[in-house]
């Protein structure tokens, strides 16, 4: 039943996205220069009747695509210095997939006759940044005899047929928004075919000049010091505080007291740039949202976030065997920072920052349903800059408190929040970044993932280092080292010392999308309590020597995103009883093959078979944690990272649809198996289990949408569903083929 369900629920989406991609046009370009090859890197904008451009850079052939147009008048154009413009109109019907020729032409055409004809062709561009439809354009001729053309839906207008020469273009009626437009001198070319957009300037009207009552007293003026950017007449008390050595600044008065001019750039006045909004208003300018200063300072701004976060997961999961739940959790999120200094121009001179999070959930199973109340603290910090090294306003700041930190692009090893210190910054006019932290673990919760103040007694340092533009532009590599000084829990009071060496990268190569990473972890585990059971329960000291790594590659198809990755985590063998091969991380919470949309990710997994009968003390419990992709038999709420472990594979493909700025839905399908599964087999067959003969663990199948009705994160909504189909070993361990699946409803509220 499960399984028609599911295949149901497949077709249906398919067949929604099968109607979508139908009602909508695509446009099949290929771009080829002068000499009829395929052209590489030239921008192509396509605009719509009403005025919304897109743009595509064409690839190594040549090749641009857009896709999911809606029915109607588009216009086609290129943008580059090196070549002619090249423009076309297109009429596309619902449906319909044009293809278009672009072939460009230099742009000046060689030893062009000095009689052939010219073209001007350009766009009407209003104030507001709009193509603008509807506006007569006039361009004079050396003769001083006028041509009128009237610019399009699409803004666009053209004149043919001209004789090189010296020509005026204007525009007299642009409007009661807009100032007149003029351009005395445009030489045109024999044969030249030239783009020239008008991009008209909104209407101002100057504001009154501000007088001085008789006999009040002058201001208190800086002097004029004879260098290059300071002006006379500016109260010393406004002038602000530059605090990055050298370079030549311009003494401004404090903006946030500025005489703006009084024309009106929006409709309504409440939306001014300068115009403090309403409270409740998240939107626009709002002192609670950091956009002015608090408390009449210049330089002192707040922030406040507000959140309540929403889901229910009625779920099928492996405990032991298969078993139904219905969870619902509930999460209450208030935060508040405060701040100096303004980080538009400068990094933040110091900042204060709280966050709590109240937690409800609970959970039914077998018509049982238990519940939870907590809370956690899971922000409590305070930052201060140290210095700005350069007029680039390179920095160094430190943070000490609880807070959150991401060691890596893609959270394979450490993300989590803790009590530490982190010294941060960055080199280079921001080129190259770098942190230093020192954490001293708290516990968490394992249902509701929260944080208390009690001790884990485990230390972790962390050292990383981004470099932007390594190798090629628009790749950013990263180098990183984590030590994990572990003194394990009071029922398992052993030491843990392992140390990460890791090589990532994230960025464009090309057409490509690429991320991977590499990590090398090395140590000791004073008594390994997996190693400890299959030992019949001696003391087992283990060296540890692991690796992970990871790849994922991806290309953009106009609103579709192809992915293909790949996962290794190694695994222990177990040929030395005295050696631990399997990886493990601290504290993960990966992105990568689907992530918490995926199933082996987002739940919990146990198999009876693992556990010895009647068992005291610590007893392997979990295959693997949720929200971690490491098969690694420990709970990492309260076990040390465990190396002896049988590691995983896992081989992903998936499509991502930018149906709408509002709706994405992502879709996965991702083949898993252990690398080893080994310590399995030698763990079922002391407890008398059965099971994990081979190393499948099975396919992988999620769906997930992603709705935001206002275009951001201040509401949104997720639905997705993904499916677990126990394959070989695996199946056998849980005693059944039957499909494990979970269903994900949720909803976030923000302010």
């Amino acid at each position: 039943m499960t399984r028609i369900f599911c295949c149901t629920l497949f077709a249906l989406f398919l067949g929604a996205v099968s109607a979508q991609a139908q009602a909508r046009a695509t446009v099949n370009g290929v771009v080829v220069g002068p000499a009829g090859m395929p052209q590489a890197n030239v921008t192509v904008i396509i605009t719509n009747a009403a005025g919304i451009d897109r743009r595509a850079v064409s690839d190594a052939m040549g090749q641009v695509v857009f896709g999911g147009l809606q029915p109607g008048a588009y216009r086609l154009r290129t943008e580059d210095d090196t070549f002619a413009p090249f423009t076309q109109d297109l009429m596309l019907a619902g449906g319909q997939t044009q293809a278009v020729r672009i072939a460009l032409q230099p742009r000046v055409p060689v030893a062009a006759p000095p009689t052939q004809r010219a073209t001007l062709a350009g766009t009407v561009i209003g104030p507001d940044g709009r193509p603008r439809g509807n506006v007569t354009v006039i361009l004079t001729n050396p003769a001083g005899v006028d041509r009128r053309a009237v610019s399009e839906a699409t803004g666009a207008y053209i004149f043919g047929g001209l004789q090189p020469g010296t020509y005026k273009l204007r525009i007299e009626d642009s409007g009661p928004d807009a100032q007149p437009f003029a351009v005395d001198s445009l030489p045109l070319m024999p044969g030249e075919q030239r783009q020239f957009d008008v991009r008209l300037q909104i209407v101002i009207v100057a504001p009154p000049r501000p007088t001085t009552p008789t006999g009040a007293p002058k201001p208190d003026v800086k002097a004029d010091a004879g260098k290059k950017g300071k002006e006379k007449g500016i109260p010393a008390s406004l002038v602000p505080e530059v605090t990055a050595p050298g370079g030549e600044f311009q003494a401004l008065p404090n903006r946030w007291n500025f005489d703006w001019p009084t024309y009106k750039r929006y409709a309504d006045d409440d939306k001014q740039v300068w115009v403090v909004g309403r409270t409740l208003d998240p939107y626009n300018q709002n002192k609670l949202k950091g956009d002015f200063p608090v408390f009449g300072s210049r330089s002192l701004f707040m922030n406040t976030n507000l959140q309540l976060n929403t889901a229910l997961n009625p779920r099928q999961v492996g405990k032991g065997e298969a078993q139904s739940q219905f969870f619902n959790n509930n999460n209450f999120v208030g935060s508040v920072e405060l701040f100096r200094g303004d980080t538009v121009f400068q990094p933040k001179s110091w900042a204060v920052r709280g966050t709590i999070v109240g937690n409800i959930n609970d959970n039914t199973v077998a018509g049982e349903t238990a519940t939870q109340h907590t809370y956690g603290i899971e922000e409590a910090f305070a930052e201060k800059r140290l210095a700005v090294l350069n007029t680039s306003f390179d920095f160094v700041s430190i943070r000490g408190g609880m807070q959150n930190f991401n060691s890596d692009f893609r959270g394979y090893l450490f993300f989590d929040n803790q009590l530490g210190v982190r010294l941060f910054g960055n080199a280079r006019s921001n080129r190259d970044q770098y942190n230093v932290a020192f954490f001293s673990m708290r516990v968490r919760d394992p249902v509701s993932q929260l944080h208390s103040f009690d001790s884990r007694d485990q230390t972790v340092v962390i050292g990383n280092y981004f470099i932007q533009d390594f190798a090629v532009p628009g790749y950013t590599a990263m180098f990183n080292v984590h030590v994990n000084h572990d003194n394990g829990v009071p029922n398992d009071p052993h030491a843990l010392q392992v140390t990460y060496a890791g090589f990532h990268g994230d960025g464009k190569w090309g057409p490509w999308s690429v991320s991977h990473a590499f990590y090398q972890a090395f140590g000791t585990d004073d008594d390994n309590r997996v190693a400890r059971t299959l030992n019949g329960g001696n003391a087992a000291p283990v060296d540890i020597s692991a690796q992970m790594a990871a790849l994922e590659v991806s290309r953009d198809a106009d609103w579709l995103r192809y992915r293909c990755s790949l996962f290794f985590a190694s695994g222990d063998d177990r040929s030395d009883p005295t050696k631990a091969h399997g990886f493990d991380s601290i504290t993960d919470n990966p992105n990568i093959a689907g992530g918490q949309f995926m199933f082996w990710d987002q739940q919990n997994t146990s198999v009876a078979g693992l556990v010895p009968p009647n068992a005291k003390g610590p007893v392997v419990s979990v295959l693997s944690e949720k929200f971690s992709l490491y098969p690694d038999l420990r709970s990492r709420f309260t076990d040390r990272s465990n190396f002896v472990n049988p590691g995983l594979l896992v081989l992903n493909g998936g499509v991502d649809l930018r149906m709408s700025p509002k709706l994405k839905v992502v879709t996965n399908v991702s083949y898993l198996k252990f690398a080893n599964a080994e310590v399995l087999r030698q763990l079922v067959a002391k407890n008398g289990g059965k099971g994990f003969e081979d190393e499948t663990i099975g396919l992988d199948i999620s769906a997930a949408a992603k709705y935001r009705p206002f275009l951001n994160e201040n509401m949104f909504f997720v639905l997705g569903f993904s499916s677990l189909s126990p394959k070989g070993g695996f199946a056998t361990a849980l005693g059944s083929t039957g499909s494990l699946y979970s269903f994900v409803g949720a909803i976030q509220l923000a302010y």
